[in-house]
């Protein structure tokens, strides 16, 4: 209560806060940026996941940035989802997907026998695993024979 018994109706200062935000132009949002990011990231994971077979890991981790990335353009833009940030987020998903099979494949051939390892190897290359690594040193030692050195 003040000397004058006038008592305010509302927050005027807050009141004069919004409609001066209401009337600010609204910076620009990096929902482009951060799309073309996840789009990026999105690629580079499906290729990690799918042709890189040691870099599957690195393609999980890219593909779940690319996620994040995605949903930083969403809230970006008006909680809209932008073309290249939707293809980003599907090639994510696509990545660790990927991922997924890659590390399936590798349990379970990382838990077979010796016997069933040759098994399988003979049945996709024709020949046992000894017989492919005995073939493949000698054709890695003549092309290291057939390199020449680099000169200073």
């Amino acid at each position: 209560m003040n000397n004058f018994d006038y008592q305010p109706q509302g927050d005027f200062s807050n009141d004069y806060a919004n409609s001066f935000s209401e009337l600010s132009p609204k910076a620009p949002g990096h929902a482009k940026g951060y799309a073309i990011a996840s789009l990026v990231l999105g690629i580079v994971g499906v290729v990690f996941a799918c042709f890189c077979c040691c870099l599957y890991y690195l393609a999980a981790v890219l593909a779940v940035i690319s996620i994040v990335m995605a949903f930083l353009a969403r809230r970006d833009n008006n909680k809209k989802m932008p073309g290249m940030a939707i293809a980003g987020l599907i090639l994510a998903i696509v990545a660790i997907l990927g991922c997924l099979i890659m590390l399936t494949m590798e349990i379970y051939i990382g838990s077979m026998s010796e016997a069933e390892l040759n098994a399988l190897f003979e049945s996709i290359f024709g020949m046992s695993i000894d017989e492919f690594m005995a073939e493949y040193e000698a054709a890695y030692s003549m092309e290291m024979e057939s390199m020449t050195p680099l000169e200073p």
